[in-house]
């Protein structure tokens, strides 16, 4: 099942964006240590939208009757397509990944993992409740551009900006992670029994 979300995630994405992604995870590996590594830890999330799919997938291809009357929806297909999402994200990021761990940056290590798990959890709730990707769109690029980029503590998912640590934002956003999944299965199950 994972597996053919996976597919089904890179089936309409251009080559040039799996270029850039992978480009973005060797900058972030190979960048000279602290300043340029905290300047590639901010921007390579911005290829990871991109990749993760969203939840409004099976709408905007009418097969919502199809994938509802699979067995499981909710326990099988939605925790697929979530787990998808984080593993394209974790491969988009990998080379930033592997930075923290070689280096110990336990801390970085942990906001990257959030911003892994946040990322496809804000895609697939936005989509699941309004039907398109537009709002993951919009709310993705304003809380990357406020946090990682203009360094906006509170909004820093992945935990790069020096005050987004002691402003606990990705503990926060753990938590948010949590939430938004639930709102994803409590949104799929209203859609299920109507």
């Amino acid at each position: 099942m994972l597996g053919a979300e996976l597919r089904l995630m890179l089936a309409g994405v251009r080559t040039m964006w799996i270029v850039v992604a992978i480009g973005l995870g060797a900058a972030c590996a190979f960048a000279p240590p602290r300043r340029r590594a905290r300047a590639a830890r901010r921007r390579v999330d911005l290829a990871a939208p991109v990749l993760v799919g969203d939840g409004a997938r099976e709408q905007r291809h009418g097969t919502t009757a199809l994938l509802f009357s699979s067995p499981r929806p909710l326990g099988r297909q939605l925790p697929a397509a979530w787990l998808a999402g984080v593993a394209l994200a974790v491969a988009t990021g990998a080379g930033l990944g592997a930075r923290l761990a070689v280096t110990g940056d336990v801390a970085g290590l942990f906001g990257w993992v959030v911003g892994a798990l946040f990322i496809p959890a804000l895609a697939l709730a936005s989509g699941v409740w309004t039907g398109s990707g537009k709002l993951f769109e919009v709310v993705y690029l304003l809380l990357w551009y406020g946090g990682p980029i203009e360094r906006i503590p509170f909004l820093d998912f992945t935990g790069s900006t020096p005050g987004a640590r002691e402003a606990h934002g990705p503990e926060a956003f753990l938590i948010a992670t949590v939430a938004l999944l639930v709102l994803a299965w409590l949104g799929r199950r209203r859609r299920l029994r109507s």
